[in-house]
């Protein structure tokens, strides 16, 4: 499915290390603008990277009064 500005992703469960049970997405989000990024596992070297790098610019969403949510396998 293609996102398209203006579009609503669509709701999903998934699982977290911090907390027990399924969590719903729209939970998460709460209507705030939320990134969402899908990383392939955290065994791989570029995906370390990349968490590595969101989480020294985590300041930068927050002052946008955004936040990210990162989906591995």
């Amino acid at each position: 499915m293609k996102l398209v500005t203006g579009k609503t992703m669509p709701d999903f469960n998934y699982l977290s290390p911090y907390a027990e049970g399924e969590k719903k997405f729209s939970d998460y989000a709460q209507g705030k603008k939320t990134f969402v990024v899908f990383l392939r596992y955290y065994g791989c070297t570029v995906c370390r990277l990349d968490l590595h790098i969101y989480a020294q610019r985590m300041a930068e969403f927050t002052a946008k009064g955004a936040q990210l949510m990162v989906v591995l396998q």
